[in-house]
């Protein structure tokens, strides 16, 4: 059952703000309640953070800006707005920056848990499997069945490991290369993974916009929307990927 208390309330229980009448249920729920509890987690840990981070004057600054950013993106003006009642002294006697952190601190943590679809967007898309179809005859062979079973069972490093001997001594082999590149960018060795990409992507190959692909996904892992979109609008309608990268494009 969902809990009936939201982030508002956790924030003015997090505060010492809460009404003395109101405590005891909101207490004994979040004894009980393991997803109140992880908000009420979430939400100190967005506070602590926002303090530290706005820290400066400058950083009050920003914060106001931040705040007015959230506000116009989240919130339109045709949004029901819940009506609550004043809070009474305590409010007045608070410091500006500590209701401000409190109220971004809020908006962030109603945020990650309103939209968790995004931070499953990387893992929704990059998640593939490796086929390789070797009869395990020569040396290749059998590295490229090594590094197919420990792809599948998401062995990314040892895939690497594989796959790197492999395009040492064959660079023209870019079914390898896709998979040393996926290996590496799902390892976390990003920077490396976006060289064997971005030359994936440069050349002919049936990886081409596979690797097109998963280079715009590098740059969705750190978060960074503008290049993420940049390399997906690259993929043409006639590739086999474009239905992918343009469901990525619309989620974005």
């Amino acid at each position: 059952m969902k809990s009936k208390y939201t982030i508002e309330d956790i924030a003015r229980y997090a505060e010492g703000l809460m009404e003395a009448d109101e405590l005891p249920d909101f207490e004994a729920a979040l004894a009980g309640d393991a997803e109140l509890q992880q908000q009420y987690q979430l939400y100190l840990e967005a506070e602590s953070k926002l303090h530290k981070h706005f820290a400066s004057q400058e950083g009050e600054e920003k914060l106001k800006l931040t705040l007015q950013n959230m506000r116009q993106e989240f919130f339109s003006a045709e949004a029901p707005v819940k009506s609550i009642s004043p809070v009474r002294n305590k409010v007045v006697k608070m410091m500006w920056r500590k209701v401000a952190v409190v109220a971004a601190a809020a908006v962030l943590v109603a945020v990650f848990l309103w939209q968790p679809w995004n931070r499953d967007l990387y893992t929704k898309f990059a998640d593939t499997e490796m086929v390789s179809s070797v009869e395990r005859g020569t040396h290749t062979d059998s590295l490229l069945a090594k590094a197919t079973t420990a792809f599948n069972a998401k062995e990314f490093s040892s895939a690497a490991v594989y796959l790197f001997e492999i395009v040492q001594t064959d660079s023209t082999n870019s079914f390898a290369q896709f998979y040393y590149g996926v290996s590496l960018l799902q390892s976390g060795k990003t920077e490396i993974a976006r060289e064997t990409l971005t030359k994936l992507a440069a050349g002919s190959s049936a990886f081409k916009y596979e690797a097109m692909f998963y280079m715009a996904l590098s740059y969705l892992k750190e978060k960074d929307e503008t290049n993420c979109k940049k390399w997906l609008q690259q993929i043409p309608a006639e590739s086999g990927n474009y239905g992918k990268a343009k469901e990525l494009l619309q989620a974005l």
